[in-house]
């Protein structure tokens, strides 16, 4: 079996806690999880009583570590991320309630907390390699796949009511989409801005969303919030996982293809979802689908450019700004 290990460090991760207009609160890390080879391998010795475990660090997250490692039972992976236990247990819900044929989702075996302070969730892991590191050619070759994936997502039953992202209850924290959606703008939390943040630019934006959200329907289906590149898993030409749930909402399912088509724009996601779905009668996705795909890909965008402000991440804020760009001048 292969398995996943998931984590929080609160002494070595800075983790504030962003509270909405409406008083919802989200928990935001602003650095990159420490988590080194040897912190790894001593929670194996701990936890499985592995004396010599082999492990490898691998590619994580934004604020994420991952490692490779093996037990009697076969080949594990280990992530350790510095966000609350919430993500967690909405894994474990997601691979519970929404798992099936078409939509495959590692269970989450454990969870806890370590002494040291880091929560901590073991699950099955999956074959394959992650979206991004397949070329250009085999990511084009497995859109039909992808879309059927994304099919599956949709087609899940909401948990309980509301919009946006959804808690352990199920519950989505807002009354409609359109609130989730302006609340997800945010605003800055540094009294120092870095010369490279643009504020006419994230006005401009915030406009631009407000002018879109009339054409944007209140759809209320099950969405992941973070699909795509790294959160796919493809082995053999078929999706084999879709991994981090944490930010899996209530809402438009334009959403979920306007974030893919965002981050990896050599693809043409957008107009590939455009054409296919107006091959399909009475789809409503339809209408409008232009302009919520771009109203979804400015939210990404402040989003993202205010997490790479917070952390001081220049270049990455160039390129995303140099996307908005693209969107706004469409």
């Amino acid at each position: 079996m292969d398995y996943l290990l998931w984590g929080l460090c609160q002494d070595g991760a800075r983790i504030e806690c962003m509270t909405t207009k409406e008083g919802h609160e989200k928990s935001v890390s602003l650095h990159k999880t420490s988590f080194s080879e040897a912190q790894a391998r001593q929670f194996l010795l701990d936890y499985y009583e592995l004396p010599y475990p082999e492990v490898q660090a691998i590619k994580g997250g934004e604020s994420s570590q991952a490692f490779r490692f093996k037990t009697s039972d076969g080949p594990h992976v280990l992530r350790v991320n510095a966000h609350a236990e919430k993500g967690f247990l909405k894994d474990g819900l997601a691979a519970t309630e929404f798992v099936g044929p078409t939509l495959p989702i590692p269970r989450v075996l454990h969870t806890g907390t370590l002494a040291s302070g880091y929560y901590y969730a073991v699950s099955k892991a999956v074959p394959g390699v992650t979206l991004d590191k397949l070329d250009v050619g085999q990511r084009i070759a497995i859109l039909p796949k992808i879309a059927n994936v994304l099919n599956a997502i949709h087609a899940c039953k909401p948990l309980n009511e509301g919009f946006g992202e959804w808690g352990l209850d199920g519950k989505g924290q807002y009354k409609s989409w359109r609130q989730y959606i302006l609340s997800s703008l945010g605003s800055l939390r540094l009294d120092v801005l870095p010369p490279y943040y643009d504020g006419s630019l994230q006005l401009r934006m915030q406009r631009a969303v407000e002018g879109l959200m009339p054409k944007c329907p209140e759809e209320r289906q099950l969405l992941h919030g973070d699909f795509g590149m790294d959160n796919v898993l493809v082995h053999d030409g078929e999706v084999s996982g879709v991994i981090d749930w944490e930010q899996s909402a209530y809402g438009d399912p334009l959403y979920d293809v306007a974030r893919l088509d965002f981050w990896d724009p050599e693809i043409g996601y957008q107009a590939w979802f455009k054409e296919y779905y107006s091959d399909q009668p009475d789809c409503g996705l339809r209408r409008n689908f232009d302009e919520r795909i771009a109203c979804y890909q400015l939210v990404t965008a402040i989003g993202a450019m205010n997490f790479y402000v917070e952390t001081d991440q220049p270049k990455k804020y160039e390129h995303v700004k140099a996307r908005a760009l693209q969107t706004l001048n469409r």
